[in-house]
């Protein structure tokens, strides 16, 4: 996991940002609110499939992933 700014981390490349307590998948980006801590989360791989789920449960079109680890490229 990166640390963008004091309270936003970006999951490594193929990984989900996972609150550890109960394995809630959060996403590929989670800003964290003043009582929370990056300690309470982990990056977990996804796969092809669990990527497609995640997004499609959100009713959200899936991100071109190309895009983003192009975008993880350039922060490098």
């Amino acid at each position: 996991m990166k640390q963008i700014t004091n309270t936003i981390y970006k999951a490594d490349k193929g990984c989900f940002i996972v609150r550890i307590v109960d394995n809630f998948i959060m996403g590929e980006d989670i800003d964290l609110g003043s009582a929370d801590s990056i300690d309470n989360y982990k990056d977990e791989p996804y796969t092809e499939e669990s990527y497609r789920a995640f997004y499609e449960s959100l009713g959200m079109e899936i991100p071109n992933k190309n895009n983003y680890e192009k975008e993880k490229k350039e922060e490098e």
